[in-house]
């Protein structure tokens, strides 16, 4: 069973008495002579009173959240987590429909109304947002909105205290773990009902395993590449290059201080660069990120390390096989102070060295991939993409027309985002990442903030930023061998210029904006990108004063809503429920020297591993679970292009739309076909579909 019968969830929800607590605001609402046909009639102020009532309960998280059922299966545990998400996302959408701010039903106001009703909020540190509750006095009716704030501690609330039966973390080795992942997606239990990373080396359809294990470095360094986070990756700096270099020489390894002089000249060296954490974050140059962040007070804390790491790659252009060459498992402040260790595998090619045992090496990686899950979690996939765009959504509401084109063209790619954002706020950020991370909640949200703050949009433009990481347009575009992995880049260049064309032409179709002068002076867009400065702090938003900057920022806000969150949402299932391949934390505390790690066994990854530690497996699992349903048909990028096509008025509009619904027909082929040109044992990439593409940030 999948799911469970909503009836017989909402009895048993009253029985465990988890539900969200009512908070009785009669008091404010007066005498009974007050209450006309069961509206309240609200006297002057009293409406504003309840509001604040709300806004209180609802930004403050309970400091004393407890279980109310003591124990419970690990599979009933999950899908209770599931179907009570989305009921408290059901819930969110039907208050923002009652506010009329994502109504069911499409209400037309002035931008006056709208300013009124799409404010801004920096509440709890995050970047700038939908304030939640309006803060007018016309809202004053809206008292039954009480009922949302206790929805942050109800998902909580239904974790037991212990969990039983099936334990998909458990395991002595790495191998054991492994083999049961595998057994629990051959039968199909729980949420392991897919094949996941873990299972790569297990037949499947048409029956022909993979070579490569997860935990080898090609499946690891192609993560990055065709991952839930192939943003990140960038041609390493001679900085970077140096001091590798120098550390090389002072450990007297002398073929890897030969392999970086010839990558150098080579161009083929490439970084992943988290070693700004610390400063993100606003720790100390030299603090230890370290968290024991619990829903219910453990018997023993689960103490858990976040590190700061960084890794160096060779892209030979010879095989295009991206391989990590030297780690810094925990950068602080410098490269003396820091673990530093080297591949023993110079290349790809070497077969000498048994991957599967080169413990301190597999340790090494697993410190780039808890990295990376806080650079994707809360940098790349909540900030850059759930967060920016939410601010666009803001600001644009708050100075578009209905019938603006620019209003019209972006509208549809704000479906649910609001609502979802809303969620992550006050559930999954708190319930879920202040759980498992490493990092203490205070440096959690100073991430996302930071991530926000240095995102620089024009910069972040496809074009742009490819070449800008060290990927040419032109060698990435065409397949050149040494960049053929990198379908995710090869993909979104193509996306990038059908969404281009067809925003052009869409635009074309108003004579409003068919001249530079006419846009400098669109009164809407001045307001937008003034409101987006100021306001929604994307100071790096292009002040548009010509059609080409204006066709060049609308087609980033439906970058980012659609193809982008796309591709670093909809992996999360595969990469990420086999928890230990891209792990939230460190459970055991990080070796401070080379000679520590080198000393590192078997026992000693376990022990540092999610493993053995059901309850922060299942929030690390149940989280990708929760973000990757299957994008419905009629949500999708080119349903949105047919549905366009049967409605529009204006004939350039149809036009457009029949272009683009055109135009992800042939991306679908070509995808295929970019995926095919990819090493067989990468095991493709067919994410970004376009028929699997969603049209907005919708989970």
């Amino acid at each position: 069973m999948s799911q469970w019968n909503t009836g017989v969830l909402s009895c048993q929800l009253l029985q465990w008495k988890v539900t969200p607590k009512y908070h009785d605001i009669t008091p404010l609402i007066g005498e009974p002579s007050d209450i006309v046909h069961g509206t309240p009639r609200l006297g002057l102020g009293k409406g504003l009173k309840i509001i604040r009532k709300i806004k209180d309960f609802y930004s403050a998280w309970p400091e004393d959240v407890k279980s109310c059922i003591a124990e419970s299966t690990y599979q009933n545990t999950q899908m209770a987590l599931s179907e009570v998400f989305k009921l408290c996302l059901h819930k969110y959408d039907s208050y923002l429909d009652l506010i009329q701010v994502e109504p069911f039903l499409p209400v037309s106001l002035s931008v006056i109304e709208r300013r009124k009703l799409y404010t801004w909020s920096d509440a709890s540190g995050y970047p700038p947002h939908l304030a939640i509750v309006p803060p007018e006095e016309k809202y004053k009716d809206l008292f039954n909105a009480s009922r949302l704030a206790g929805v942050q501690s109800i998902l909580a609330n239904v974790i037991p205290k212990e969990l039983v039966d099936l334990d998909p973390s458990r395991g002595t080795t790495l191998s054991e773990n492994t083999m049961h992942n595998q057994g629990l997606v051959k039968e199909g239990k729980n949420i392991y009902i897919n094949p996941n990373v873990g299972t790569r080396a297990t037949p499947r359809p048409p029956g022909v395993p993979l070579k490569q294990h997860w935990y080898t470095d090609f499946v690891f360094a192609q993560q990055f590449f065709t991952g839930t986070n192939p943003t990140t990756i960038r041609l390493a700096t001679n900085e970077w290059i140096n001091r590798f270099r120098a550390t090389a020489e002072r450990q007297g390894k002398d073929d890897m201080v030969k392999l970086i002089d010839e990558a150098t000249g080579a161009k083929s060296l490439y970084v992943l660069d988290y070693s700004d954490f610390r400063t993100m974050a606003g720790a100390q140059p030299n603090e230890i990120f370290t968290s024991n962040t619990a829903l219910h007070e453990p018997t023993t804390p689960k103490d858990r390390w976040a590190v700061a790491p960084v890794c160096l790659f060779n892209l030979p252009a010879t095989d295009g096989i991206l391989h990590p060459i030297a780690i810094v498992i925990d950068y602080i402040m410098d490269m003396a102070s820091s673990v530093v260790i080297f591949n023993q595998r110079l290349n790809s090619s070497v077969t000498s060295i048994d991957e599967a045992t080169d413990w301190p090496w597999r340790y090494a990686k697993t410190c780039i991939q808890v990295a990376d899950w806080h650079k994707h979690e809360l940098g790349v996939h909540l900030s850059l993409t759930h967060l920016v765009e939410e601010a666009i959504i803001v600001a644009a509401h708050r100075s578009f027309d209905d019938n603006h084109p620019v209003y019209r063209i972006l509208k549809p790619h704000w479906l649910k985002t609001l609502a979802i954002n809303e969620a992550a706020r006050a559930i999954l950020v708190p319930t879920v990442i202040y759980m498992i991370s490493g990092m203490k909640p205070a440096h959690i949200v100073k991430i996302v903030s930071a991530e926000y703050n240095n995102f620089n949009f024009i910069k972040r433009y496809i074009p742009n930023d490819l070449p800008d990481r060290g990927f040419p347009l032109d060698k990435v575009g065409l397949g050149d061998k040494q960049f053929h992995n990198y379908a995710y880049a090869r993909n979104m260049i193509c996306m990038w210029y059908t969404l281009r064309k067809f925003v052009t032409t869409f635009l074309s179709a108003f004579p409003e904006l068919d001249s530079d002068e006419k846009i400098a002076k669109d009164s809407n867009i001045r307001l937008w990108v003034k409101e987006l400065h100021e306001s929604g702090k994307l100071t790096t938003f292009p002040d548009i004063k010509t059609r080409e900057q204006l066709i060049d920022a609308v087609t980033m806000c439906i970058h980012i809503a659609s193809p982008q969150h796309t591709a670093v949402n909809y992996l999360q299932e595969y990469y990420q429920t086999f928890v230990i391949n891209k792990p939230p934390s460190l459970f055991a505390t990080p070796p401070t020297t080379l000679e520590a790690l080198k000393t590192l066994t078997e026992a000693d990854l376990v022990k540092a591993l999610p493993m053995n530690q059901l309850r922060q497996w299942l929030l690390a699992a149940q989280l990708p679970h929760l973000l990757s349903e299957t994008v419905a048909r009629k949500e999708s990028l080119p349903h949105y292009a047919l549905t366009l096509i049967q409605t529009a008025a204006e004939e350039k509009v149809k036009k457009a739309a029949t272009e683009l619904y055109v135009d992800l027909g042939m991306l679908d082929e070509v995808f295929e076909q970019f995926s095919d040109d990819m090493d067989l044992e990468t095991g493709g990439y067919h994410v970004m579909k376009p028929e699997a593409t969603a049209v907005s940030v919708l989970i």
